[in-house]
């Protein structure tokens, strides 16, 4: 089944502060498979807000973030998997997907000059497999807004120097971290650093509320700490 969710991030800050949102899985070694940094971005107060692009027509929410807050980011995710080989700037270590192919559960795809249609397999697993010739970096993520004008890929994991004709498994748990204040840019290689910093938040996003709806979180300072307020969830009206 197709999910789409909305992620919604607010702060009430008296000040600001960068965020790095990334998903990590268990069977991330930062070596052979490499999480992105998601999103990276700063809030910054400014007074009450609105959601620039909430889902839908009309949420069924009370009271919309009722503190006084920074402008809202909303950023969109889904459960549907594709894949392709990774272009990554060797300076930087900033990845950019080319050419991605979406790849249904239990199905296998061949990643050649022009993608051969997934062929199905016998277990339920995401598959892709390199037809380069020679060893590839190979990136995995999600695609929202499927076979609309504005379709995008969001790779959030590479898989390093995959040999030729060997096959990756594109499984990954979407576990959501929200860091502050890392030093990576936006789709940069994390590295295994981030393991020893306490993330504000962090949860599997397949787990929080149904289908079709918003997850929306807000950054606070209590004592002089940040802290992350939620998820709270709010259901699009039908």
């Amino acid at each position: 089944m197709f999910e789409y969710k909305r992620i919604s991030v607010a702060g009430n800050l008296n000040g600001s502060i960068d965020l790095t949102l990334a998903f990590i899985s268990p069977d991330a070694d930062f070596s052979k498979i490499v999480p992105l940094a998601w999103k990276v971005f700063t809030l910054t107060d400014g007074g009450t807000s609105v959601l620039k692009s909430p889902i839908g027509s009309t949420l069924n929410r009370s009271a919309p973030h009722a503190d006084t807050c920074t402008e809202v980011y909303n950023f969109p995710w889904s459960n549907i998997i594709g894949g392709c080989y990774a272009k990554m700037d060797s300076g930087t270590q900033v990845v950019s997907g080319h050419g991605y192919t979406q790849i249904p559960n239990g199905h296998s795809c061949s990643l050649l000059k022009d993608h051969s249609p997934p062929t199905e397999l016998r277990q339920r697993k995401i598959q892709l497999v390199n037809r380069s010739r020679e060893s590839a970096d190979i990136c995995g993520g999600f695609i929202t807004d499927c076979n609309e004008p504005n379709e995008a890929f969001h790779p959030v994991v590479v898989f390093s120097e995959v040999l030729d004709q060997n096959p990756i498994c594109l499984d990954y748990a979407p576990i959501l971290h929200i860091w502050a204040t890392l030093d990576f840019a936006q789709s940069q290689k994390l590295d295994e650093s981030v393991t020893w910093i306490p993330p504000l938040w962090k949860g599997d996003l397949s787990k929080i509320g149904p289908a079709d709806s918003e997850v929306s979180f807000t950054v606070k300072r209590v004592n002089g700490a940040l802290v992350v307020e939620g998820p709270k969830v709010f259901v699009a009206k039908a």
